[in-house]
């Protein structure tokens, strides 16, 4: 009879042992169902603030193309000295194209947002989609490559700044292009020849090397800047329609 007590009990222990291993089991499930969907809520946030920043990246991105282009074509007809018709130039459409070649220069200006959270959290390794974390990774090293030309870039832009203060008359160009309030601060007398700096071979080497790298950021990191936003942005739209 002992025996058989004893049989019981043990049936009734392990039934008992096997509900609270279902239970345990059970509750392990619905938490990490509880937190798989805050993972997936939080992962949803940073990639709507994600898709923000890179809309605003790709904006700015065409704004320095656009920007670009018209500062080219104006450094271009200073360094030929003709216009896009291959017609010569007047000494002020020669100095007006100057000034347009330095006035608006492109500058890639990076939209602050999540992605540095997400760098400084650690959490970029976790999200889900593997070619948008290959993106964003090779997005920090695109835009480096970017801010190093720039650099460049501005370092030539000094050095035509430079020059230009030293030897060019802005007063004689302002006389020109008829800024009329110049002739209320001092007589309109100047005999400063603007025209023939432009065939200065300082003047040109410098602005030559400005345009080159000019046409560099142009054709080739602009460009490459804009398709990785662009295939951030389609991994972005991706993972939020899953």
């Amino acid at each position: 009879m002992a025996e058989g007590k004893f049989r019981k009990y043990l049936k009734y222990a392990t039934g008992e042992v096997i509900l609270v291993v279902i239970g345990i089991l059970i509750a392990l499930q619905i938490n990490n169902c509880n937190e798989g969907r805050k993972a997936a809520f939080v992962e949803q946030q940073y990639l709507e603030a994600l898709r923000d920043e890179f809309k605003s990246n790709l904006a700015e991105v065409n704004r320095v193309i656009t920007s670009c282009d018209s500062a080219f074509r104006s450094c271009k007809q200073v360094i030929n000295k003709m216009d896009e018709d291959g017609q010569r130039l007047t000494d002020l459409e020669l100095q007006q194209a100057h000034m347009n070649a330095f006035r608006f220069p492109p500058k890639f200006t990076q939209s602050p947002g999540i992605l540095n959270d997400l760098i400084n959290s650690g959490y970029l390794s976790k999200l889900n989609n593997i070619e948008l974390r290959s993106q964003l990774q090779r997005w920090l090293v695109t835009i480096q490559e970017v801010k190093d030309e720039e650099d460049e870039f501005w370092q030539h832009r000094e050095k035509v700044i430079e020059f230009m203060q030293r030897e060019y008359s802005f007063r004689k160009f302002m006389i020109e292009a008829e800024e009329g309030f110049i002739g209320e601060i001092v007589p309109n007398d100047t005999t400063k020849d603007n025209v023939s700096l432009f065939y200065d071979e300082e003047l040109d080497n410098i602005m030559l090397l400005y345009s080159l790298v000019m046409r560099s950021l142009q054709l080739h990191y602009y460009p490459a800047l804009k398709e990785n936003i662009e295939l951030i942005l389609a991994e972005i739209e991706k993972s939020l329609s899953e």
